[in-house]
């Protein structure tokens, strides 16, 4: 839901998009939410505007070498 109307939410909040990329890589890495969540959104809430965005820091911080220790530090 809130992935639907993150362009709205990003005109209050700007950072919005790291924040919520942050939000779910760390859920993906507690094992709240499957692996493959991001490719269970649809297409259309991912293929263009801050959906995009979102996708993308998703991806990037599942990517990069020793995500998991990262991730866990996220928030500090």
């Amino acid at each position: 839901r809130t992935l639907r109307g993150i362009d709205d939410l990003a005109l209050d909040t700007p950072n919005v998009c790291p924040v919520l990329a942050n939000f779910i890589a760390r859920a993906i890495a507690d094992d709240v939410l499957p692996p493959v969540f991001m490719t269970l959104v649809p297409a259309r809430i991912v293929e263009g505007g801050k959906g995009k965005e979102v996708a993308s820091l998703v991806k990037a911080h599942m990517d990069q070498h020793g995500s998991s220790a990262r991730i866990m530090n996220v928030w500090g």
